[in-house]
């Protein structure tokens, strides 16, 4: 698997496990840290268009302004299926 492809996976197992609640990406990237993960907000922030694209995340503004990501049934899904 690749550096990008662990990232996205990491992000659907992230907010797989926090549904319904939606994450920001400097959340998931504290909860990679603390798994000893080395990804950054960034990283969380660079993959996230593709899974976006592909209707597995929907983004949420939140009221201070800040993205926040949460998975959508299709993403549930795919995820319970190990697509």
């Amino acid at each position: 698997m690749t550096r990008n492809q662990d990232i996205r996976a990491e992000i659907l197992l992230q907010l797989y496990a926090a549904r319904p609640l939606a994450l920001s990406a400097a959340a998931m990237a504290r909860s990679a840290r603390k798994s000893g993960l080395d990804h950054t907000e960034l990283d969380y922030l660079r993959e996230m268009p593709v899974l976006i694209d592909s209707d597995h995340v929907a983004v949420m503004e939140s009221p201070t302004g800040e993205s926040k990501f949460s998975l959508t049934g299709q993403g549930v899904k795919d995820h319970e299926r190990g697509l």
